[in-house]
């Protein structure tokens, strides 16, 4: 070891001490355990929990050519259905999970809106594959299908739907506050939705 400086003698011998005494506690502790044996605790599925599901953003219209970002992203309404028809059956397997740990017979539907690309940009204009009004049809039989699906297979006695229209699937060129939903493509896809679904008594 080499000291630079002045060396306080003192303190050195106190901080070597000190050093020497933890070492001596490490090497007398290191082989010490106690032997005890876990007992598993038998749980039992218990109390009362709701599915949330939250669906935004498919933008489903939107296309991504290949050939316009390099080969490194690709996106139509293929892949879109194809993905959508994922959600629904991924949300379930995750609900039959969690009814290990608790029962489950509520489900609260958010549907939280831009759902579709639109116009709101003048690129997309020109290479969406649907108009917002064909890609508002087009969504809202998916979103259909999908709490209708949820209802068949997911073995809740409730469904609580709720919507909520994204910023995307408006007429005007800037968002308005006031008079938002009035503007808005999705609006008109969630109101027809609620139609269909009214006579559904385990659905709100």
């Amino acid at each position: 070891v080499i000291f630079c400086g002045d060396l306080n003698v003192a303190h050195t011998e106190n901080d070597l001490a000190i050093a020497s005494e933890t070492i001596e506690l490490f090497t007398a502790t290191q082989g010490v355990f106690s032997e005890r044996e876990l007992e598993r605790s038998n749980h039992k599925r218990g109390g009362e929990a709701t599915a949330i599901l939250g669906v935004t953003d498919w933008h489903c219209e939107e296309t991504v050519d290949p050939k316009t970002v390099n080969g490194e992203n690709k996106f139509n309404l293929a892949i879109a259905d194809k993905r959508i028809n994922q959600l629904w059956d991924k949300a379930l397997l995750l609900v039959e999970n969690e009814r290990q740990m608790a029962r489950i017979d509520h489900c609260l539907f958010a549907g939280l809106g831009d759902f579709i690309g639109g116009h709101i940009h003048a690129e997309l204009m020109e290479s969406n594959s649907l108009t917002p009004t064909e890609a508002r049809l087009w969504f809202q039989d998916r979103l259909l299908n999908g709490v209708r699906y949820l209802k068949k297979h997911g073995g809740f006695k409730t469904i609580d739907v709720r919507f909520c229209s994204g910023n995307h699937g408006r007429d005007t060129v800037k968002m308005r506050i006031a008079t938002r939903e009035r503007h808005s493509y999705e609006w008109i896809g969630f109101q027809n939705i609620a139609k269909h679904l009214a006579a559904e008594k385990s659905i709100r």
